[in-house]
């Protein structure tokens, strides 16, 4: 069974692409063309290398072509041609050194593009398929085969999607013999495989062709919400007022399937009666390619949960075969309230500018710290006699300007007792002094040299 490995990703843009057709020549002109908004399809595997890493196919999607360069030139990438294809092409695969297909978004259709010819690069043939297609590989004997993700519905399908009926998947891989396309318009498929997930997106190959992994792009984490005229009062979990003493506003829940009920993460009530259906987390799915025709895998290795919420794309390592999913994974079901314990006022130091916090003892309970509020007046007394001095002793070490000098005591006295503090958990101490703001520079690597020493011989 292959590993999955997740990858918390920002979202990379694709390389950008050569701008063609009428706009750019109006540009190109000093004319920018009619003002417009662009709605443009998002792009999945807009890049392919020829097996020699000599030609570049780019998919221009706002401008329905197929571009191809050189690359082989140390003078940077250079145009070769162009092929118009179909509607916002997202995707295109090298089949082989005379072919590559291009998978079009809006016109729910593959462009096979010939590249050899006495006519050049052209679209030789074009297949139909479901709904917003986005992904396509080549795998099973000889890579013989195409495999396409569509949405469960479209014109193209010929059949019901059945989008109102229970345990009906919403994601079709759609498979193609190369060698055999049929004799029809839009093509035969050899086969349309059925996954149970919403939104299909990513395509991956095992290295030796035998396996295709499929991910939906809109997976879930098996979270749900409760709709807030159906919670029952004073049902919410706490804090049930904030600080000022006013009570919380009747809200919804969100509540988490955990394979065997509906909880909420933070007081583990189970909500079974107000949520009527389970939710599986099946992310990503392995499909036989060399079945005739190919089918899901069962059993263990067939589905894996647990990846992420949105899934974006997937590589597979070609020596080791573990398999990357690009991802964002949501954390809805942690509320942003916190214990409901709230802190004291604030004591600020108005002449260095830095706040600091006097934290209660509950803050502190995993040190085993206990504190005296009643305290703090004389702690605030102290800390402003020791910092005058203290800081006066840095500025002649160092020769540091009077506010970096203030600025370094500062640091090095609150972690100084911090570490007095930790060290003597047992004993009861009056307060913990967090800096929580800082408005001067970083103080030079000498000085911290010597605080680190200093705290560290506490």
């Amino acid at each position: 069974m292959p590993e999955f490995k997740t990858l918390k990703l920002t979202l990379l843009a694709a390389l950008p692409l050569l701008a063609t057709g009428p706009l750019a020549a109006a540009a190109a002109l000093g004319n920018p063309g009619p003002s417009y908004t662009l709605f443009e399809s998002g792009q999945v595997r807009p890049l392919a290398l020829s097996a020699d890493h000599k030609t570049l196919f780019a998919v221009n999607t706002p401008d329905n072509r197929l571009e191809i360069l050189d690359v082989s030139s140390d003078d940077g990438p250079r145009l070769l041609d162009e092929v118009v294809v179909g509607l916002e092409p997202v995707a295109v695969a090298v089949r082989n050194d005379s072919e590559v297909w291009v998978v079009n978004h809006l016109s729910d259709s593959i462009s096979v593009v010939q590249l050899t010819g006495r006519h050049g690069p052209h679209v030789e043939r074009t297949l139909l398929v479901g709904d917003e297609p986005r992904d396509i590989v080549f795998a099973g004997p000889g890579r013989s085969r195409a495999f396409v993700t569509t949405a469960h519905r479209g014109q193209n399908t010929g059949r019901d999607p059945q989008l109102f009926t229970a345990g009906v998947g919403r994601a079709d891989v759609w498979v193609f013999d190369a060698n055999n396309l049929g004799s029809t318009l839009g093509g035969t498929p050899l086969t349309v495989v059925t996954l149970f997930t919403d939104t299909p997106r990513a395509l991956a190959v095992a290295p030796d062709g035998r396996t295709v992994y499929a991910a939906g792009l809109l997976t879930g984490n098996r979270t749900t919400s409760i709709f807030e005229l159906a919670m029952p009062p004073g049902s919410l979990p706490g804090p049930r007022t904030n600080f000022q003493g006013h009570y919380q506003p009747q809200t919804g829940l969100i509540v988490k399937f955990n394979g065997s009920h509906w909880v909420d993460k933070q007081t583990e009530k189970i909500w079974d009666n107000q949520v009527m259906f389970n939710l599986p987390d099946k992310d990503v799915f392995a499909i036989d390619a060399m079945a005739n025709p190919p089918t899901p895998i069962t059993g263990k290795g067939g589905i894996f949960s647990g990846v992420g919420t949105v899934l974006f794309n997937m590589a597979v390592n070609p020596v080791s075969g573990k398999v990357y999913v690009s991802n964002t994974d949501a954390q809805n079901d942690t509320r942003f309230e916190g214990p409901g314990i709230f802190a004291e006022a604030p004591c600020a130091a108005t002449r260095t500018r830095i706040t600091f916090r006097f934290c209660r003892a509950t803050a502190l309970s995993r040190y085993g710290i206990s504190i005296s509020t009643s305290t703090t007046a004389s702690v605030a007394r102290q800390f402003q006699t020791r910092r005058t001095t203290g800081a006066w002793h840095f500025q002649q070490a160092w020769k540091l300007p009077p506010m970096a000098a203030r600025f370094t005591w500062l640091r090095w006295a609150a972690a100084r007792w911090e570490s007095s503090i930790l060290r003597n958990s047992s004993k009861t101490r009056s307060c913990l002094l967090l800096p929580t703001r800082f408005r001067y520079p970083a103080v030079g690597p000498r000085a911290w040299s010597w605080m680190k020493a200093g705290i560290a011989s506490t």
